[in-house]
């Protein structure tokens, strides 16, 4: 796996990933917005009141994994939230049973749709929580997610390792 740790090349990256279509033309919602104006998705489920943000779709586009964030100036919890699309309606969200201990964020699968990435502050070894986010993983198969496994220290830093994504090459992108 190669590494890319500068926000250029994760700028290009997910400029270029954008199109992917496994997610360019799924139907999100039962209504087609037209070319030329915006909707929110998933209005009063997944966009509400509350700081919603980094949003990652299944590669069916069945499976919804973004973040609230709970930001107050004393204060910077992020958890990870899915919803699943049931009978073309969008499940209530709920926190994805790997997140809600720790600060959790930036949630983003695997074009394969087998792996979910994403930021926490958990602790690497038994103990306290890390004061900086490293990048973690977990598997996804059969609509369950594994053990969270921390990415290591030739990812990982004393720094905040923040928005990974993963191509279809296998190449890890991030910003520090």
């Amino acid at each position: 796996m190669k590494l890319y740790g500068t926000p250029v090349l994760l700028l290009l990256f997910m400029l270029l990933s954008c199109g992917q279509k496994y997610g360019a033309n799924l139907p999100f919602n039962s209504q087609q917005a037209s070319k030329d104006s915006a909707s929110l998705f998933a209005n009063g489920i997944i966009s509400t009141h509350l700081n919603e943000y980094n949003i990652t779709f299944s590669s069916d586009g069945n499976v919804v994994l973004f973040t609230i964030a709970n930001n107050t100036t004393a204060n910077r919890f992020y958890t990870i939230f899915i919803t699943k699309k049931e009978k073309g309606k969008w499940t209530k969200p709920q926190i994805v049973q790997f997140s809600g201990q720790y600060s959790d964020a930036d949630p983003f699968f695997a074009p394969d749709g087998k792996k979910l990435y994403y930021i926490s502050t958990r602790p690497v070894l038994q103990g306290i929580p890390k004061s900086d986010f490293d990048i973690w993983c977990v598997e996804y198969a059969n609509g369950d997610f594994s053990k969270p496994k921390h990415l290591g220290n030739g990812i990982n830093s004393d720094k905040d390792e923040l928005y990974p994504a993963i191509s279809k090459k296998g190449n890890l992108f991030f910003f520090r």
